[in-house]
């Protein structure tokens, strides 16, 4: 898996605050 700019930008936020607009390009990038 690719890490994309949303994902260094979500392991920042707490836990069960990652917005759905980061959860799917890791998605994608995890495809």
């Amino acid at each position: 898996m690719r890490l994309v700019p949303g994902v260094a930008a979500a392991s920042r936020l707490p836990p069960g605050d990652v917005p759905v607009q980061v959860t799917a390009p890791l998605t994608v990038a995890g495809t």
